[in-house]
């Protein structure tokens, strides 16, 4: 699963950032994964801690097909 999540945030589109002051920040960048063969819209949010801190995975969810990301739907 996580080889997966890594292989498809590379060069996805950051949705979201939220500015945690000292403490980092959060981003939110939705993705499509693929698992044996499935394909799924995953929501996952990526904190970092501060300048030059590499990401770390806070969370990634599903996501409903009828909920659109960046499409107008």
């Amino acid at each position: 699963l996580w080889e997966a999540i890594a292989k498809a945030v590379i060069g996805a589109v950051v949705e979201t950032v939220r500015n945690l002051g000292g403490a980092g920040l959060t981003c939110g960048v939705p993705i499509e994964l693929t698992l044996e063969g499935r394909t799924a819209p995953v929501d996952t949010a990526w904190h970092y801690s501060g300048e030059g801190a590499a990401p770390r995975l806070v969370t990634a969810y599903p996501r409903p097909y009828n909920r659109g990301h960046g499409n107008g739907a």
